[in-house]
């Protein structure tokens, strides 16, 4: 018995020496890969005794056993998935919340609104952020009481920029956001229009942030940004 716990580890430091370029092991990083086989190193002896001591109840030690091991299974393929299974989530989050980001790194993960459009909430300068995604808007647009909001001196604003809009022609005000993100996704100052007051009824997410993305889709009632 003693053998084949040292054969055991010795098979588990050869797999980790194989792998220490890549540092994963499967799924697994492999300093989680490492503890999981120190788990069932452990373990494996541990049921070995305990059905040694049961001889006379043989048929349900085995079955209590089988059930201990496919419980052992399912935490074990639960653990190396664990990255999969919180983006399922946090996608099921978004579609129950909409305008809530969901995603793992780098990626932002929004559902179709009633009115079916997208409706982000973005954070500027550290304050939270609702925008509409319009990919009719070249840039970022900000409404007045938003900027305000987000800390931007509209006192100091110049409004001598000619903006197209639904209801027509009007001037807005160049301004910089200095730090935005929309969840996990962060892209630093981002350039935008504010509008006159009372002009704009909400902030746009512009092509100017959509741009810097590496993918932006998509995929039913969800849509995807990936930076």
């Amino acid at each position: 018995m003693p053998w084949i716990g040292l054969g055991a580890i010795a098979i588990v430091c050869v797999i980790l020496i194989a792998t220490h370029g890549s540092g994963q092991v499967g799924n697994l990083p492999a300093g989680d890969f490492a503890r999981l086989s120190y788990l069932l190193i452990l373990g494996v002896p541990l049921v070995g005794a305990l059905i040694l001591r049961a001889r006379g109840r043989m048929g349900e030690t085995l079955k209590q056993a089988i059930v201990w091991l496919a419980l052992l299974l399912v935490l074990v393929a639960g653990y190396g998935y664990r990255a999969e299974f919180k983006a399922i989530g946090n996608r099921t989050l978004a579609m129950l919340a909409p305008g809530h980001v969901a995603g793992g790194a780098g990626e932002a993960v929004v559902a179709r609104g009633r009115d079916g459009h997208f409706l982000v909430s973005a954070h500027a300068n550290g304050h939270r952020l609702d925008m509409l995604v319009d990919t009719g808007a070249s840039t970022v647009a900000l409404s007045f009481e938003d900027a305000r909001a987000i800390g931007i001196d509209t006192d100091r604003l110049t409004f001598d920029q000619p903006t197209a809009t639904a209801n027509g022609g009007t001037l807005s005000a160049a301004t910089v956001i200095d730090n935005f993100a929309i969840g996990s996704i962060r892209l630093g100052p981002v350039k935008a229009l504010v509008s006159r007051p009372g002009s704009l009824r909400g902030s746009l997410l512009g092509m100017n942030v959509l741009d810097r993305l590496s993918s932006y889709r998509v995929e039913g009632d969800t849509l995807i940004l990936t930076q």
